[in-house]
C-alpha cells in the first residue's frame, strides 16, 4: 500500500509537471506570436486571460479544501468540486480531486481549479477566490464572441480592488487588436479613465491604455491638458509619455508635431528615456495612428539627426519611411562616429544605405566600406536586405533631380504633404501627364524592407554581437516553435526519468 502510495503520488507530481511544461510552452509561443499581433499599441500583457485559460481546459470549477497531506513536502491537496463552470460531461459536483496547495492547512474560500486530459486528469493549482470573483468567472464563458461586446464588459473591471480581476481585465484590452479597441468609442467611460490618468497611485502600464481609450473618444478638449502634461517639468506628470504623447497627436494631428519636437526632439537637455517615449508615438501614427500622414512623421523624426547620440532611434524609421532627403547628413554622421560607440550609429547609417534606392547611395556605401568594412559586413551578415529593383538608366536623373528638389523645397520650409504634392506634379509632367490631372502618389517610391538594429541596445551590454538583434524580420516562427518543443520535450523526460528512480519519493 505504502509503495502505491508513493507511485501515485510520484505520478501525480510528475503530471503537474507535464501541465506546468505545456502551460510555459504555449505561454512562450502565444507571446512570441503576439508579438506579431496588431494588439493595443502601448499595452503589455502579463500572459493568457482567464477567458482564454478556460477556453482551452477540459474542466473548470469551484471548489473547497477538504485536506492537506502532512506527509508531502509539496503540500497535496484535496478538493471537493462544488460548482462546475465548464465540463459537466467528465466531472460531477461532489468529486474530489487533488492538486498541489500552498496555502493554509485550513481555509473555507473557494478555489478555481482547472483540468486537463478526461481521461487521466491533471489539476492546475487552486487559485483563491474573493465572492466577486466567482461571480466574474462564472460570466466569462458566456460572453459575447463580438470583441465590442466583451471589452464594454470588461472595463467596469480595470480597477478593481481584486487584483486577479483588475488583471484580467487590462490584459483583455492589451490582446484585443487595436481596430477592434477603437470599435469600443461610443461606450468608452471617458471622464472615469481621466480621474484615473490624473491619479498618482494609478500603474504606469494602466494609464498606457487610459490615454489610449481616451484618444479613441476624440474629445478636443482633452488636449489642452494633454499639451500641459507633455510640456510640465514634473516627471509625474509625464509618466506614460510614450501613450500620452500618442493620444495628444491623435487629437490635434499634425499640429501636434512641434510640441513633441521643440520639447523633446530638439531639446539638448530632455532625458533619453523621454526622447525615447516620443519616438515611440511617432512611430504609433507613422504605421497605425491613420491620423498624420507618414512622411509628416518622418519630418519629425529626422530632427534628431541633429542630435548623433540619439540619431540611432531614428534612422532606420527614416528608411522604412522612404524618406531619402538625409544620405549627406547620415554620411557625415557615420564618418563622425567615435569608438567604442561608433556601431551604435554606423550599423543603422550601413543598413539605412542598403536600402535605399538611389544610386548616391551605393555610392556611399563603397565609401563606407573602405573606411570600416568590418561594420558593412557584419551589418550584410545579420541583417539581410531584399535588394529593391533598380530603375532603368533612363530614369536615374529623374529620380535624382526629384530628390534635389525634394531637398530644395524642404529647407525651404514647405511642408512634407506639399513638398510630395509638388514632386508628384513634376514626376508625372515628366512621364508626359496632362497638367489638369490630379498627381497620384510619387511613383518613384519603392517597396522596400528594412531590417534594423534593436531601439533598446542602450539598455544592453555594450558587446557588438549581443545587440545586433532583428525584430523586424518576418522570419518564421517555426525555428522558436521547435526550440520550445525540445526544451519543453527534455525537460518531459527530466521529470519522468526523476520520477522513475525514485527521486521524487
Amino acid at each position: 500500500m505504502l509503495k502505491k502510495g508513493i507511485l501515485r503520488s510520484a505520478t501525480t507530481k510528475a503530471k503537474v509537471v507535464l501541465l506546468a511544461l505545456g502551460l510555459i510552452a504555449a505561454t512562450l509561443m502565444t507571446s512570441r506570436l503576439s508579438a506579431f499581433a496588431n494588439t493595443c499599441p502601448f499595452c503589455s500583457a502579463s500572459g493568457q486571460t482567464m477567458r482564454q485559460e478556460m477556453e482551452t481546459m477540459d474542466v473548470v470549477a469551484l471548489a473547497s479544501l477538504v485536506k492537506v497531506s502532512e506527509t508531502q513536502t509539496d503540500s497535496l491537496g484535496t478538493f471537493r468540486i462544488e460548482k462546475i463552470i465548464k465540463g459537466e460531461l467528465y466531472s460531477k459536483i461532489g468529486a474530489t480531486v487533488e492538486a498541489t496547495y500552498y496555502g493554509p492547512p485550513e481555509s473555507k474560500k473557494m478555489f478555481l481549479i482547472q483540468g486537463v486530459d478526461p481521461k487521466s486528469f491533471v489539476w492546475s493549482a487552486p487559485i483563491a477566490l474573493t465572492e466577486e470573483a466567482k461571480d466574474y468567472l462564472g460570466k466569462l464563458l458566456t460572453l459575447s464572441e463580438e470583441p465590442v461586446e466583451r471589452l464594454a464588459f470588461y472595463q467596469d473591471y480595470f480597477e478593481h480592488p481584486d487584483f486577479l480581476l483588475s488583471r484580467d481585465a487590462y490584459d483583455e484590452f492589451a490582446q484585443t487588436p487595436y481596430e477592434e479597441v477603437v470599435k469600443l468609442k461610443p461606450r468608452i467611460q471617458r471622464q472615469r479613465l481621466i480621474d484615473w490618468i490624473n491619479d498618482p497611485a494609478i500603474s504606469v502600464d494602466r494609464k498606457r491604455l487610459y490615454y489610449t481609450l481616451v484618444a479613441i473618444c476624440d474629445v478636443k478638449e482633452d488636449a489642452k491638458w494633454m499639451e500641459a502634461k507633455i510640456k510640465s517639468v514634473d516627471e509625474k506628470e509625464r509618466k506614460a509619455l510614450d501613450a500620452l504623447s500618442a493620444a495628444y497627436l491623435s487629437l490635434v494631428g499634425t499640429d501636434g508635431l512641434g510640441v513633441l519636437v521643440e520639447n523633446y526632439l530638439k531639446n539638448e537637455d530632455s532625458d533619453y528615456v523621454d526622447v525615447y517615449a516620443v519616438v515611440g508615438a511617432l512611430r504609433f501614427h507613422a504605421t497605425e495612428g491613420q491620423k498624420i500622414e507618414p512622411l509628416k512623421v518622418a519630418d519629425a523624426m529626422s530632427k534628431l539627426l541633429d542630435r548623433p547620440d540619439l540619431a540611432d532611434l531614428v534612422i532606420p524609421d527614416l528608411a522604412r519611411l522612404e524618406d531619402w532627403r538625409h544620405l549627406d547628413k547620415l554620411m557625415t554622421l557615420f564618418k563622425q562616429a567615435k569608438k567604442p560607440d561608433d556601431w551604435l550609429i554606423r550599423s543603422p547609417v550601413i543598413n539605412f544605405m542598403r536600402a535605399c534606392p538611389l544610386p548616391e547611395a551605393e555610392a556611399m556605401l563603397a565609401e563606407m566600406e573602405k573606411i570600416d568594412p568590418a561594420s558593412v559586413k557584419r551589418a550584410k551578415t545579420h541583417f539581410p536586405i531584399p535588394k529593391a529593383e533598380k530603375p532603368a538608366p533612363k530614369d536615374l536623373s529623374k529620380v535624382r533631380s526629384i530628390r534635389e528638389g525634394w531637398s530644395k523645397l524642404s529647407d525651404k520650409h514647405v511642408g512634407v504633404a506639399e513638398t510630395d504634392i509638388l514632386v508628384g506634379k513634376a514626376y508625372r509632367r515628366e512621364q508626359g501627364a496632362q497638367p489638369n490631372q490630379l498627381p497620384s502618389l510619387p511613383q518613384w517610391r519603392k517597396d522596400v524592407r528594412v531590417a534594423y538594429l534593436d531601439h533598446d541596445v542602450r539598455d544592453q551590454s555594450r558587446e557588438m554581437d549581443s545587440q545586433i538583434k532583428n525584430e523586424s524580420s518576418k522570419s518564421s516562427n517555426h525555428p522558436f516553435g521547435l526550440f520550445v518543443i525540445m526544451v519543453a520535450t527534455s525537460l518531459a523526460g527530466l521529470a519522468m526519468w526523476y520520477v522513475g528512480t525514485g527521486g521524487l519519493r
